[in-house]
């Protein structure tokens, strides 16, 4: 059963609302031209501080996309899902697709929730780690918004591990060689 634009607007500003307060910056993304589906885009809570007037690039965002799952197979709903995204921008050039498969499995191994995965940018030039979290919800009920935040914070605590260590065995792969 699909979500409704109304749904998940809906479920989007409770979301919003609550992680805005405890200073969490997230924002609806309207379904249209920049993404096929209404999402929710979340600053992941990190230990890095910046000064307001201070430019920071895209490599420094930890940004997250978080949207809600259509279970479009089934006609009624017991439980629903948020799925949160967030793509890790590290140079991953002097590493091979098996040795950034094993740093992944190694950090999987060590994540206390959610995953990380390799993809390929459209170009099929460039491989691209990504993080991410699925987030139950009871249907009929907004998601507990508590649990989000804390998922969130989670999140980019291990967001911020992964750049790290991808970075540092990048530099060792190109030391190697």
């Amino acid at each position: 059963m699909a979500f409704s634009e109304q749904e998940k607007l809906e479920e989007f500003s409770n979301l919003c609302e609550f992680l805005n307060d405890i200073k969490i910056a997230a924002e609806i993304v309207p379904k249209g031209m920049f993404v096929p589906e209404t999402t929710m885009v979340v600053s992941l809570p990190s230990s890095e501080e910046y000064d307001e007037d201070e430019e920071i690039t895209f490599e420094q965002v930890h940004l997250a996309s978080c949207y809600l799952v259509d279970l479009a197979d089934t006609e009624d709903r017991i439980a629903k899902y948020l799925f949160c995204i967030a793509q890790i921008p590290v140079d991953l050039s002097s590493m091979n697709v098996p040795e950034i498969l094993l740093m992944l499995n190694e950090l999987n191994t060590k994540s206390r929730i959610g995953y990380y995965f390799l993809t390929e940018t459209e170009d099929n030039q460039l491989k691209q780690v990504n993080y991410r979290v699925t987030i139950p919800g009871v249907e009929g009920e907004f998601f507990d918004e508590g649990v989000v935040a804390d998922v969130l914070f989670e999140m980019g605590t291990s967001y911020e591990i992964a750049k790290e260590a991808l970075m540092m065995a990048n530099e060792n792969c190109k030391n190697r060689r």
